[in-house]
């Protein structure tokens, strides 16, 4: 196991992503004696479970879903976070920010941002692991050239051209076979900015929002809380709306 995985497994943060308030867990209480309970409250580092007799403050890496097969299907969320947290690595590595750390938060009005002062690139945990890998991407490269830009252009919103600049880096590494390439423009020339449209999330959710923006490889979506950029692939555009 390598050590950047110790790492980021060691930090009880990140396996909060494999709860949601209202699961029905359980922890060790003494050798060989196991409590169950409740979350009630979903804390940065800890769970607060209720027992019904008490409420315990648990470390996520001690608890385990009662269910195995819930605890299985969460278990990949963690994976999956640990993907991305190994891209955006290596992305940050190969663009020369070997200084800076990456972590994980759990606010939801950004996918990401920089921390100038402490040099920290920070993604949102949630989206990290329910949006697209294409979104996730584009979002490492967009917070990475951000920083690179550094903190006076990012006050103007200027590192936006750095970002396609590192996109297409990204794409030249790893090019596209022809006929995906074609596939994804005769998508992309079907959708136009204004139009209503529908994509799934990987909670299988049907979301439903305007197209503002046409990206080279994605469509900003305005969503009534945010907004997402969604493959062209991934769209069906509303009868109605044309």
């Amino acid at each position: 196991m390598s050590s950047f995985k110790n790492s980021f497994l060691s930090d009880p943060a990140n396996h909060r992503v494999m709860f949601k308030l209202g699961d029905q867990v359980k922890f060790k209480y003494q050798f060989n004696v196991y409590m169950d309970g409740v979350i009630t409250k979903l804390n940065p580092k800890r769970a607060v479970v209720d027992t019904k007799s008490s409420a315990w403050t648990v470390v996520y890496p001690q608890l385990r879903h009662v269910s195995e097969t819930t605890h299985h299907e969460r278990s990949k969320l963690l994976n999956r976070l640990l993907e991305v947290a190994s891209e955006a690595r290596m992305l940050m590595d190969q663009h020369g920010l070997t200084d800076w750390s990456l972590n994980f938060n759990n606010a939801k009005k950004h996918l990401g941002e920089c921390n100038f002062t402490d040099k920290k690139l920070i993604l949102n945990r949630e989206y990290s692991v329910t949006l697209l890998p294409e979104q996730i991407t584009e979002t490492i490269l967009h917070q990475i050239s951000t920083a690179l830009a550094g903190w006076e252009a990012s006050q103007q919103h200027q590192p936006k051209d750095s970002a396609l600049t590192l996109g297409k880096k990204s794409e030249s590494a790893s090019p596209q076979p022809q006929g995906l390439r074609q596939t994804n423009l005769g998508h992309k020339e079907q959708i136009h900015i204004g139009d209503t449209v529908t994509f799934i999330n990987k909670q299988q959710e049907t979301i439903r929002g305007v197209v503002v923006r046409k990206n080279p490889k994605t469509a900003t979506v305005k969503v009534p809380d945010g907004s997402w950029r969604v493959s062209y692939r991934a769209l069906q555009i509303e009868k109605s709306s044309r």
